[in-house]
């Protein structure tokens, strides 16, 4: 049989299909794989968290909260940080199971927050002050961020910021920097946000320590009812919580339930 040597056919190494086509299906794949990766790792890391003892917790993100008390030291309001701490010093006393000491520091932003991060940092912001003018008031707020430590709520949205470190550093072979900066800071504070249910509970946890540390729970629905008559939304610290009317529902119901008084 003799052979004729021939050239190969056309386009026989070359899809048949549009490039485009093919790019979009490949890039669904990595986007679904990734997603499938960070929310199993996100499941991961949030169970391993649980198991960490309290007074490792405190050790082992120290660091942490320090460089995010420093950064934030510029412009934190002293007066009214101190005016706090009285309040967060009552409710210690009320909560003496507490796992560790906890710091606090008040910052000059507009708009009305709060939150808690690992190792025992609270942070507020000035603009709480708004809506918020009686220290049973305020006790509240600092009693339902102590209500997220004593859940471990912080931990669990911990996992999330290092699944996605994890995710990133896989796919683009660089994570996020370790150290903290005014970017960084930004968007742990914006996506601080906790579940329904877990805001919930933590302001049942709120309205129990604030009666056991000043013996009435007056003051536990000012600021949502702060939020109502105004008529704004409350910004982040109320952005995918419970509506501020069902949250007064939940805590008067429980008052009556339970025979506190107000």
């Amino acid at each position: 049989m003799e052979f004729k040597p021939r050239l190969p056919k056309e386009g026989i190494n070359v899809s048949r299909t549009h490039p485009l086509k093919d790019f979009a299906v490949l890039f669904s794949g990595v986007l679904g794989l990734g997603f499938a990766l960070f929310f199993l790792l996100s499941f991961l890391l949030g169970q391993a968290l649980q198991f960490i003892p309290p007074e490792r917790e405190a050790s082992l993100f120290g660091g942490f909260r320090d460089q995010i008390r420093n950064l934030l030291a510029e412009v934190s309001d002293l007066d009214r940080q101190e005016e706090l701490l009285t309040v967060l010093s009552q409710l210690e006393e009320g909560w003496p199971e507490a796992p560790y000491p906890f710091e606090l520091v008040v910052i000059g932003v507009p708009e009305p927050n709060a939150m808690a991060f690992p190792g025992g940092l609270i942070m507020v912001t000035d603009g709480l002050f708004d809506g918020v003018t009686t220290q049973n008031g305020l006790a509240f707020v600092l009693a339902h961020e102590l209500g997220h430590f004593a859940h471990r709520d912080h931990l669990r949205h911990l996992s999330r910021g290092l699944a996605l470190n994890i995710v990133l550093t896989l796919f683009t072979g660089s994570g996020s920097s370790t150290g903290p900066d005014l970017l960084k800071l930004s968007g742990e504070i914006s996506n601080r946000r906790f579940s329904q249910k877990q805001e919930s509970a933590a302001d049942l946890f709120a309205l129990e320590l604030l009666h056991k540390s000043y013996g009435h729970v007056d003051g536990a629905t000012e600021f949502f009812a702060s939020i109502i008559e105004s008529g704004e939304s409350g910004g982040s610290f109320l952005s995918s919580h419970p509506a501020p009317q069902a949250r007064i529902d939940l805590l008067l119901e429980t008052i009556a339930a339970r025979g506190w008084a107000v």
